[in-house]
C-alpha cells in the first residue's frame, strides 16, 4: 500500500525529506488509516513558516487520500485568492481531483465533509480578531463535518488565543504536533539562520518558530 512519504516524493519532485516531514508523514498515514476506519480523527500541527506545511497539508495530503477513497474534502485558507491558487494547483497534479477550497469566511450552509483542513490562518489573524476564527471553524466542526469525519488544523502559532489554543481549550480530542525550529533544524533550515530571527525579533520567533506564543493577539 502506498505510503504518504512516497506519494509526496512522486508527486513534488524538489521535496528534500527533513527527519521532521518524515514524522509528520508518518502522522499522517496514521490520521489516513482513522479516518478511513471512520474513527473521527483530528490532529494540530504546529510548525514555522516555510516549513511546507500548505504543500504537505492543504494539496499533497487531500490528493493523497483521493487515491484510497472518494471522500468529500474542503481545505480552508485565509483569503479567496489564495484558496483559487491552491485549487489551481491541485488540478495541475491531478485534474480529476474534487477537493473543495474555500477561504475562512466563506458561507458554509449544509455541506457535510468528511474531512475538513485549515491552512494557516496566521495571515487572517492580523485583520480580525482570533474570536471570529475560532466560532468560524468552532461551526464548521460541529456543524459541516459528517457524524465519522476528520478533521486538521495545521498552523504557525500567533498568539495564546489563537485557534490551536481555543481547540485545545474546547475539544478533549485533538492529537497535537508541535515541530519547534530549534529541535528541527538541519542542513536546509540551519541553527545559524534561526538565531538571527531569534536576535531580531524574539517574541515573533517564540510563537511562530518555537509554537509559543507569548502575546495576545491585538
Amino acid at each position: 500500500m502506498l505510503k504518504f512519504n512516497e506519494y509526496m516524493n512522486n508527486t513534488f519532485k524538489d521535496l528534500h525529506e527533513h527527519s521532521f516531514l518524515s514524522d509528520l508523514f508518518s502522522n499522517l498515514d496514521n490520521f489516513k488509516d482513522d479516518l478511513l476506519n471512520k474513527k473521527s480523527p483530528r490532529l494540530i500541527v504546529n510548525m514555522p513558516p516555510r516549513h511546507l506545511k500548505t504543500r504537505t497539508l492543504a494539496l499533497g495530503f487531500p490528493l493523497f487520500l483521493e487515491s484510497f477513497k472518494k471522500l468529500k474534502i474542503a481545505v480552508f485558507t485565509h483569503n479567496y485568492p489564495n484558496s483559487c491558487y491552491l485549487k489551481n494547483i491541485s488540478l495541475e497534479i491531478s485534474e480529476y481531483n474534487e477537493v473543495y477550497y474555500y477561504f475562512i469566511g466563506h458561507e458554509i450552509e449544509k455541506e457535510k465533509f468528511d474531512l475538513i483542513i485549515i491552512d494557516d490562518p496566521f495571515y487572517f489573524y492580523s485583520a480580525y480578531k482570533c474570536e471570529y476564527i475560532n466560532n468560524y471553524v468552532s461551526n464548521l466542526l460541529n456543524k459541516n463535518l459528517n457524524k465519522n469525519g476528520g478533521f486538521i488544523l495545521v498552523e504557525s502559532r500567533y498568539s495564546v488565543n489563537d485557534l490551536t489554543s481555543y481547540l485545545l481549550k474546547n475539544y478533549n480530542d485533538f492529537k497535537l504536533l508541535k515541530y519547534r525550529a530549534l529541535d528541527i533544524a538541519d542542513q536546509h533550515f540551519s541553527l545559524e539562520h534561526f538565531h538571527r530571527i531569534k536576535n531580531n525579533c524574539r517574541q515573533i520567533f517564540e510563537s511562530l518558530y518555537q509554537q509559543e506564543p507569548v502575546c495576545e493577539e491585538k
